[in-house]
């Protein structure tokens, strides 16, 4: 064991004084700083482009012009009534009247300042209160003999809604508008109660974390922009519905499939966070993609430092001839070996650290420390949180297992070629080019053989993190993380013996 510590060390101080360790090094923190001031320009100018001056102006002619087709359409109507027979100018009397609510709503959504069309709830209850007045006045124009009971109880609703709803709009007052909304569902017989629970449950859902769906301009938002609690709202609303009749409705299919076990608990597991996130207030934060595409600079990085160390670990020793006074010393080769596998897999381990630490800065420096949200995972049905940077650092390290394949790859060819250029242009040709040809492959064929290839079994974060929300699973074939740990820890072990054993076995001149 000493000699394999003397061996590692010496490893290690060859290393230290490789020009292209630090050449590495350095574009790896430019490219960080790089990439997240590339980012911090990117929110920037999506943020300046969704504030958009000429917005007000627009909500105003837009409702003018539909103002002046209603206007014009009652004019029409009231023309028309001349010379109507009586059964016609029943019902275009009963239009007018109609097209005077409708009128009214968007004289009143003028004089509020309020963009109509939108899911602001004062906007909504504007166009509740037209819907509310139209309805009853149509239930009103019918013979009170000729209703059926179901219509009477709808009229009485709407009559004791009306008013209320004309206070809602006067005095802004969501909580009694929620109220209303919710009595309105729970009078409504075209749904079934189960549907009535979920809608009401994300109603109270939106009272209790005050989702108004108000913006700076009181018009909606851009579609690109970030999720909103709106949409998690509505996302619990989906999977409560998934759950109770056993179809994954969250699907972008047209017809939902039936859920399985599995999928049943993800959906549990995605409504839990779901709350704990509107509980926090952490909804539409993008922390974790913006620390991805800054980390993901390093981990290249990383990449090629090793691949470039592993490559030439062996094969540039041999070819100048330094490992003949390891090799005529006495001791066993296999320590050499093993030494040399140490020292790269501490080089690798001190550049995460190193491309850790950087990330951490330049997120810090362009987005600010303060600006994060927690990882959220469910334990046994409850909501458990990991601090943001706890969570970063643990997600770095799991996504350097597949950096190990390709640096024990770099080694093992590095022993059997005997050539540098060879050991490391074929570990980036896989680095790179299997990933494209194993896509490639799943696209065209299917079978439970394709789990086997090694580019399979990479995905380890998204197993250990199913919930991140900046990254779905890469792999297309589904593995388990028991399979996935068990084939590449066969996979590296076979090629750390192959190499081994080439370099035990085969003369070094």
């Amino acid at each position: 064991m000493v000699k394999i510590i003397a061996l590692y060390i010496n490893e290690l101080l060859k290393i230290s004084k490789k020009i292209s360790v630090y050449v590495i090094l350095v574009i790896m923190l430019m490219g960080m700083f790089v990439t997240g001031g590339l980012l911090k320009y990117a929110q920037t100018r999506s943020e300046s482009n969704n504030i958009n001056p000429n917005l007000a102006q627009f909500m105003k002619n837009d409702m003018e012009s539909r103002l002046t087709n209603l206007q014009t359409q009652l004019s029409q109507n009231n023309d028309q009534i001349a010379t109507a027979t009586t059964l016609q100018k029943k019902q275009l009397e009963l239009n007018t009247v109609n097209l005077g609510y409708q009128i009214d709503s968007i004289n009143t959504a003028i004089s509020m300042n309020v963009y109509l069309y939108t899911n602001y709830y004062i906007a909504q209850a504007i166009q509740a209160l037209s819907d509310y007045k139209i309805e009853y006045n149509n239930l009103q124009a019918l013979p009170i003999e000729t209703l059926t009971q179901v219509q009477k109880d709808e009229k009485a609703l709407i009559e004791s809604l009306i008013p209320r709803m004309e206070k809602v709009i006067t005095s802004k007052d969501f909580g009694e508008y929620t109220s209303i909304i919710n009595d309105k569902e729970k009078g409504n017989v075209d749904i079934s109660q189960t549907d009535k629970d979920i809608q009401l449950e994300q109603n109270n859902l939106r009272l209790k974390y005050n989702v108004t769906n108000l913006d700076k301009n009181n018009t909606q938002r851009n579609r690109d922009s970030a999720t909103t609690s709106d949409d998690v709202i509505t996302n619990i609303g989906t999977a409560r519905r998934s759950l109770a009749y056993n179809l994954d409705f969250s699907t972008q299919q047209n017809i939902a499939a039936p859920l399985t076990n599995q999928r049943r608990v993800q959906i549990k597991d995605n409504i839990t966070v779901d709350l704990k996130q509107l509980d926090l207030g952490t909804i539409g934060t993008n922390n974790f993609s913006l620390m991805k595409n800054i980390l993901s600079v390093g981990t290249y990085m990383i990449e090629i430092l090793l691949l470039i160390l592993a490559g030439g670990a062996i094969s540039q020793e041999i070819s100048t001839g330094s490992i003949k006074s390891l090799i005529i010393s006495p001791t066993k080769r296999w320590k050499i070996y093993v030494a040399k596998l140490m020292s790269l897999i501490t080089v690798g381990v001190i550049a995460a650290g190193i491309c850790y630490v950087l990330g951490i800065i330049v997120y810090g420096v362009f987005f600010g420390l303060s600006n994060v949200s927690p990882y959220i995972y469910t334990s046994s049905s409850n909501a458990i949180l990991m601090n943001f940077y706890l969570f970063t650092f643990v997600k770095l390290f799991i996504g350097l297992i597949p950096v190990a394949f390709y640096m024990v790859l770099a080694l093992m060819l590095s022993t059997l070629t005997r050539n540098t250029a060879a050991s490391v242009g074929i570990s980036i040709g896989v680095l790179f080019g299997g990933t494209i040809a194993y896509t490639v492959l799943t696209s065209l064929l299917t079978g439970e053989w394709l789990k086997f290839l090694p580019f399979a079994n990479f995905d380890f974060a998204s197993q250990i993190f199913p919930l991140d929300p900046s990254a779905a699973a890469n792999s297309v074939v589904n593995t388990s993380i028991t399979f996935s740990t068990t084939y590449i820890i066969i996979v590296i072990g076979l090629m750390f013996y192959i190499g081994l054993d080439s370099f035990n076995r085969r003369d070094i001149k």
